[in-house]
């Protein structure tokens, strides 16, 4: 007796005579699962690269933290003794523009490499 089943795989049915139906992947399909197989391949976390773009995304952000609060701290001694020009004014202003950088942007971005996994 024939019987018919549907696949879900993509596949060609083959119909047997002893009511069992047998399938096998097509051309394009086997080449669409060695495709995927070849893209999860390449898109694997090379571990010793991945720690090294760490390392160097922590650095930049001590450093951002670091040279600005010192730029900071210079001005908050320099302001103490006399009013501030306009020039460091705005070095003040662009100094805590690059520490809110460093805290809500690359702080999150170390974050993220450190936890992702794939």
């Amino acid at each position: 007796m024939l019987q018919r089943q549907s696949t879900a795989a993509g596949g060609v049915m083959q119909w047997n005579t002893t009511s069992t139906v047998t399938t096998q992947r097509t051309d394009a399909a086997a080449a669409a699962a060695a495709a995927t197989a070849a893209e999860h391949t390449q898109t694997r976390r090379d571990e010793a690269l991945a720690t090294a773009e760490i390392g160097v995304q922590i650095v930049i952000f001590l450093l951002a933290l670091l040279g600005n609060g010192l730029v900071l701290g210079m001005l908050a001694a320099i302001s103490r003794r006399k009013d501030l020009g306009r020039m460091y004014t705005m070095i003040g202003h662009l100094s805590c523009a690059d520490v809110f950088v460093a805290i809500f942007n690359l702080l999150p971005q170390v974050r993220r490499s450190v936890t992702v996994v794939s």
